[in-house]
């Protein structure tokens, strides 16, 4: 189900993440959101050299603010920004909650890729968003079959191939394989081996 959230001070997706299910929607007022800004700023700073997929969090500012991180967290706070893309990585440390990220998807209801997780599973039960893109917005939500978190994002099924294939697959792979090892290919295929190596052994 999801709940619509307030746009006003780009905080759509702060409202969204730590939203408790009120059914009136969110009850954060603006100073408590600015303590939010605050305290996810405070947590950037302290996890500035925490990898995220071979980047740094302070990269990880770099490349998708264009700032060092310190003058971004001061933004953050004093300027309302957005930064969702930084937030979402943010959350998991500040909070120890995942988050996951679903749009709306084209058949009706929502749809989720894995790539759009962000934290790892810790025991916490996840925090689920709704991106909007035409709205550049994000909304609660709340899953109401949580079965349907278990099942895999793409469903694969493998097909076998046709016998023809699979003959042709089985040759191939026959006239590729190399030559039994005997003593007297060995003299042929070892000794220049050899011979290469030990000359890059010498000074």
């Amino acid at each position: 189900m999801e709940s619509k959230m307030p746009g006003t001070g780009n905080n759509c997706l702060l409202h969204s993440i730590s939203y408790n299910g009120d059914p009136r929607g969110s009850d954060k007022s603006d100073a408590s959101m600015r303590e939010l800004r605050e305290a996810i700023a405070t947590t950037a700073v302290a996890y500035r050299d925490y990898d995220f997929n071979g980047k740094t969090l302070e990269g990880w500012v770099w490349a998708t603010a264009g700032m060092d991180l310190d003058s971004w967290a001061a933004d953050f706070v004093a300027n309302d920004t957005m930064s969702d893309q930084l937030v979402l990585r943010i959350w998991p440390l500040f909070r120890g909650e995942a988050v996951w990220v679903w749009q709306p998807s084209r058949a009706g209801g929502y749809e989720h890729h894995g790539v759009y997780r962000f934290g790892a599973p810790t025991g916490k039960q996840a925090r689920h968003v709704v991106y909007r893109p035409a709205q550049l917005h994000y909304n609660a939500l709340q899953v109401i079959r949580p079965a349907a978190l278990e099942r895999p994002v793409v469903s694969i099924t493998p097909t076998a191939r046709p016998r023809w294939v699979q003959q042709r697959s089985h040759r191939a792979a026959e006239q590729q394989k190399p030559p039994s090892l005997t003593v007297a290919n060995c003299e042929k295929a070892c000794v220049p081996l050899r011979s290469t190596y030990l000359a890059k052994l010498q000074p």
